[in-house]
């Protein structure tokens, strides 16, 4: 008689799900602490249709002829022929090198 072989033990499926061992229940974290790994601490992708944040450089200002302007258009930076004058050894420097 060989369907008796399989009616004796009808509680372990056959295959490969039915050979390994079962896994020890382990009971549920009531309060799961997420990690990175954890999809919900990932910021979602941006909407396709939703604008994005606008470019922070700005455009620079444009010249203007009073003398405040000027001044503070100077003030930004050396002129191109006196940067070419500063080197470290004609800038004094307090303490050792």
């Amino acid at each position: 008689v060989q369907g008796e072989g399989r009616a004796a033990r009808p509680s372990v499926p056959e295959g490969p799900a039915g050979s390994a061992p079962p896994e020890p229940s382990v009971p549920a974290d009531p309060d799961p602490v997420p990690g990175p790994e954890d999809p919900g601490d990932t910021p979602a992708p941006p909407d396709p249709e939703e604008p994005g944040p606008e470019p922070s450089e700005s455009a620079p200002p444009e010249p203007s002829a009073s003398p405040a302007a000027q001044f503070r258009t100077d003030a930004l930076g050396w002129p191109d022929e006196v940067a070419e004058l500063r080197t470290p050894e004609a800038s004094p420097q307090v303490g050792p090198a």
